[in-house]
């Protein structure tokens, strides 16, 4: 609210749409959107509870609908922010399937009712595409030639596997955290909504690279490294998706 309210972007129409979540550090996720280009209808959270460790709080996922109008058409949009890999890879695998399989079960109903509904994936995964949570939970294919209606389609897998990108600096090792996941329907051209092969990419200028003093190179101009305050952005780089919107079909 701050952001939106006391900053130079008060002169947009900008509105917020957030749920205290019951993480235990206190991190919530939420959605800032055009109240002139987007129409807030409804929005709901998916909130978790683990039946294998009922102690681990976590965030929520938020799950926003809206009609973008310039093509009067309704859009949802999921954000996310997946269990972290505390204690490793392996260990914290259980907590992302748990979270991955939770938000497949509500899109494949919204899917269910209507196959051609527009759906946005979006946020901070901790699991690179080719992980199990993402290619089997949630079934978000990484190759356009093996979408099939319904199905839903990861961007940052071509990204990642064939460009060799990320958006979080691990050692020497950069990690595809960061994703747009969306349904078969705004890929294939037949509705008001679209978005081409190359619809989302990584925003990394050059403002927003440090130097890496620990490793080699460069690494996200972060604001914080232990106590250290950097006076940077984040130790993630954003990702951002274009839509193209045609006016009929």
């Amino acid at each position: 609210e701050d952001l939106i309210n006391e900053t130079p972007l008060a002169k947009f129409n900008y509105r917020v749409v957030h749920e205290q979540s019951i993480d235990e550090r206190g991190i919530d996720v939420g959605l800032i959107y055009d109240k002139t280009t987007f129409e807030y209808l409804s929005h709901h959270v998916i909130r978790h509870h683990f039946p294998f460790d009922e102690d681990n709080k976590t965030r929520d996922i938020l799950h926003v609908k809206g009609i973008v109008k310039s093509a009067n058409d309704t859009l949802h949009v999921f954000v996310n922010h997946w269990p972290s890999r505390r204690g490793g890879l392996e260990v914290s695998e259980p907590y992302r399937m748990y979270v991955a399989n939770r938000l497949k079960q509500v899109t494949d109903s919204i899917l269910l009712k209507n196959h051609n509904a527009n759906i946005i994936i979006t946020g901070d995964f901790n699991d690179e595409p080719s992980n199990r949570s993402l290619l089997e939970g949630l079934g978000a294919k990484g190759s356009l030639s093996d979408l099939q209606d319904g199905d839903l389609y990861n961007y940052m897998y071509h990204l990642k596997e064939n460009k060799g990108l990320g958006t979080y600096k691990y050692q020497t090792f950069w990690n595809m955290l960061d994703h747009f996941i969306v349904s078969e329907s705004l890929i294939d051209n037949s509705g008001r909504l679209r978005a081409d092969e190359n619809a989302a990419q990584i925003y990394s200028p050059d403002w927003l690279y440090m130097d890496d003093d620990m490793n080699t190179g460069k690494r996200p101009f972060r604001t914080f490294g232990g106590a250290i305050y950097y006076q940077g952005y984040s130790d993630h780089f954003p990702i951002y998706l274009d839509l193209d919107i045609t006016s009929n079909n």
